[in-house]
């Protein structure tokens, strides 16, 4: 879990060979990390809770997290 303020922004970056997603449950917004390096950030306006996991990998462990925001 990562916890964090509103206004924060989070970035998450591809290191591995693979390509990654960033899908999150209450949102309607899917980052791509295609490729080794891409980079990809979200800015947290509202507090509460994001769950979020990877769609090119569902049953991979680890491949799943939690942002909290408050105010």
């Amino acid at each position: 879990m990562l916890r964090i303020h509103t206004g924060d922004t989070v970035e998450w970056t591809n290191l591995d060979p693979v390509s990654h997603s960033v899908a999150f449950d209450v949102m309607p917004k899917t980052l791509y990390l295609k490729s080794p390096g891409d980079k990809a950030s979200v800015t947290f306006t509202e507090a509460g809770y994001y769950t979020y996991r990877c769609n090119e990998h569902p049953q991979a462990p680890g491949m799943k997290g939690l942002v909290f925001v408050t105010d």
